[in-house]
Parts: C-alpha cells; sequence; structure tokens
C-alpha cells in the first residue's frame, strides 16, 4: 500500500469532503476516491460513509486514526535520521515535569555531534500507544505492564505525600494515619498515572471510604486546587519539593501507608546498543545510581 494513501486519509479524516481534500492535496477528486479504495481494499473494511455534504468515518476507520498517524511519523522520522542521528522520548506528565529534565540537560550536554532530540509530555496510556506505534524510542511512564517486544527499566522509586492547606485541620498532624483522610475531599489529578492502584494497595477496604472530589486533569491543577482550599491529596513528593511548591501547602507522609511510585524507562528489545535512546537509558540509570 502506498504512502499517499496514508497521506489521503489522514486529509479526509480532517476535511470530510472528498472534493476539498482533492483540492488540498491537488489531486483529481477520482484519484482521492482510488486511494480510498485502496486502502479499503487492502485493510478488508469500509472506511468512510459517503453523505452528499461529505463524508464521515467507520467506527472502523476511528480505530484506525493512531495507527495511521503513527506510520506517517515513523517516515518522516526514517526520512530525517538519515539526514542527522534523531531521538523521541514520550514521558508521562509527572514524569516529564518534575523528574526527567535535569537528566535529559545532562545526557544532551554529551553529544559532541549533536542529535535531532524532541520530547513529548503526555499522559501514561497515550506515551505507552506511541511507543507501540514507533512513535517514541523512550517511554518514561509511572505504570508499566510487562509485554512482549519490549524491555523496562525500574529507575526510581518516588514517595507519594499528602498536600493540603497550610491552615488546614490536618495541617497540625505531624505524622497522618489512613483513616485521616476519610471524610476528608480528596482531589483528583490526570487519569491513568497509576496513583489509583498504589492507593488500593495500601489502603485496601478504606480506599472506599474517601470522599475523591473532582478531576482536575493534572498535578500541577491538583496542587493550585490544595492551595485554595478545594480539598486535600496525594501527590508526587518530587512535586512540592521546593520552597517555591510548597508555598500556601502543608506536606505529610502516611504513617501507615508508605507508598512510592515506580517509574519505568522503556524502549523496544530490537534497538541496536549503539542506538541514541539505549544511551539515554544508561545515561538515566546511571545517575540515578551515582545521585
Amino acid at each position: 500500500m502506498h504512502l499517499d494513501y496514508f497521506e489521503t486519509y489522514l486529509n479526509l479524516v480532517r476535511s470530510g469532503n472528498f472534493h476539498q481534500t482533492a483540492k488540498e492535496l491537488g489531486l483529481a477528486q477520482s484519484t482521492v476516491s482510488q486511494h480510498i479504495r485502496k486502502m479499503e481494499e487492502f485493510l478488508g473494511v469500509q472506511l468512510f460513509i459517503r453523505r452528499n455534504s461529505g463524508c464521515e468515518q467507520t467506527p472502523a476507520a476511528r480505530r484506525l486514526d493512531s495507527v495511521v498517524c503513527g506510520i506517517k511519523d515513523l517516515v518522516q522520522r526514517a526520512r530525517g535520521c538519515t539526514v542527522k542521528e534523531g531521538l523521541v522520548v514520550g514521558a508521562s506528565t509527572n514524569a516529564g515535569t518534575y523528574l526527567l529534565q535535569p537528566g535529559l540537560r545532562h545526557f544532551l550536554s554529551q553529544q559532541v555531534a549533536g542529535i535531532d532530540f524532541s520530547l513529548l509530555i503526555d499522559r501514561n496510556d497515550l506515551i505507552i500507544d506511541r511507543l507501540e506505534h514507533w512513535a517514541v524510542d523512550v517511554a518514561v511512564t509511572e505504570w508499566w505492564v510487562e509485554r512482549e517486544g519490549f524491555e523496562a527499566l525500574l529507575w526510581r522509586m518516588e514517595p507519594l505525600v499528602v498536600i493540603t492547606p497550610d491552615d488546614h485541620p490536618l495541617s497540625r498532624i505531624r505524622i497522618l494515619r489512613a483513616k485521616d483522610l476519610i471524610g476528608q475531599n480528596l482531589l483528583g489529578g490526570e487519569t491513568a498515572t497509576g496513583t489509583g492502584r498504589i492507593l488500593r494497595k495500601y489502603l485496601g477496604e478504606m480506599l472506599g471510604q474517601l470522599k475523591i472530589k473532582m478531576s482536575l486533569g493534572n498535578t500541577a491543577a491538583v496542587i493550585e486546587g490544595v492551595r485554595n482550599g478545594l480539598g486535600i491529596s496525594i501527590v508526587l513528593e518530587s512535586a512540592v519539593r521546593s520552597d517555591e511548591q510548597k508555598r500556601g501547602l502543608c506536606v505529610r507522609t502516611l504513617e501507615d501507608a508508605s507508598m512510592e511510585k515506580p517509574v519505568y524507562l522503556i524502549c523496544r528489545d530490537s534497538l541496536p546498543r549503539t542506538h541514541p535512546a539505549r544511551r539515554l537509558i544508561g545515561d538515566l540509570m546511571e545517575s540515578r545510581i551515582s545521585a
């Protein structure tokens, strides 16, 4: 199947109109129709339902979107790496924001010839999806389920802490117990970070007694929510390590639930040992040991 078909497909997804796609790509409308027909024949499914006003994707096409985007990105990267060595790192929001960047700075400073480097920060599950579709070379995530074809190293264990407003009643307790959280408004952050799994492991049935309120999307929003009195939360210690990050907050550990979150470095096991992804992983692991 020609790579041009993917470009036509993605343009048609965006425009929803065969005529508009033909105009934007400088093709005859019959050529656009042929590209889509060839893809449908190859895949054995219908991709678009034609309407008088345009077209819409079938459910099968919507499931195909991320794969097609991944193929397009992979082709662009293949072209680019023939000119210059490339490295794409994908990191979960917390790892990419609070943990990874000093290590990246050290690694890149050691690259005498330089590399074509980019960093993508997104949700854990989306970073893993991009790793599976060759869109990133290294994934740095807060959870991982073993699967064939990949290597995962435990990079670090990051403590989790309870944060409250600095005038909250719990701020007067030096070391909290899990039962102290019952009845409190607990602010939730980004989905698919693995924090829920850790809470279930350590708190057991008590987790069902917590009042989990809101879903604020990321740790930075959670911290601001706590700072402004919307509730309390459980976050990575590294997210509230500096004096500025702690401003207006009280940071406490849990006496009966010493919670830590694993952070993994993952790549495909087929990558050669000379690949910059391998070099980055080795550098990060070494910095962990020497820290």
